[in-house]
């Protein structure tokens, strides 16, 4: 995305929408690991405790529904909003508009979204396909 500086020229990725991003990166590492760690420290339950981890479907289906879902819900509404940024986004005074400088369109705001989850996706896909497809742990069953 374009920034528009003080004569009106396009400058490309500004430095507060990458500082924004990390800002909402940060607040979702918050927001979703930090309950799961303390439920893990209080309580000694786990993920792999309360599924079958073993084959890796399961670990990324739970990876899926508490990390990934929620995610991309939280930068899809939160670009949609009336408000039209996230918390990053509004902390730095930016904005997400339309070309009429409306609120995005449903479409809109999740295309947005496909763009900037894909790099987490892939890192989920990567990591989890030699369990996908082997059906054991070869990257933590080093003998």
């Amino acid at each position: 995305m374009a920034t528009l500086n003080a004569s009106g020229k396009t400058t490309g990725i500004s430095t507060r929408r990458i500082i924004a991003y990390a800002v909402d990166v940060g607040l979702l590492s918050c927001a979703l690991w930090v309950p799961q760690l303390a439920i893990q420290l209080l309580k000694g339950v786990t993920p792999a405790s309360v599924f079958n981890m073993s084959t890796g479907l399961n670990a990324y289906v739970w990876v899926g529904l508490t990390i990934s879902l929620p995610s991309w819900l939280y930068f899809a509404a939160s670009d949609r909003s009336a408000l039209g940024a996230t918390l990053g986004k509004r902390l730095f005074g930016l904005r997400v508009a339309n070309k009429t400088g409306g609120r995005l369109g449903l479409g809109r705001a999740m295309l947005r979204t496909l763009i900037k989850v894909v790099p987490w996706e892939l890192t989920h896909v990567i990591f989890f396909l030699p369990f996908l497809t082997s059906g054991q742990n070869p990257v933590l069953d080093l003998r």
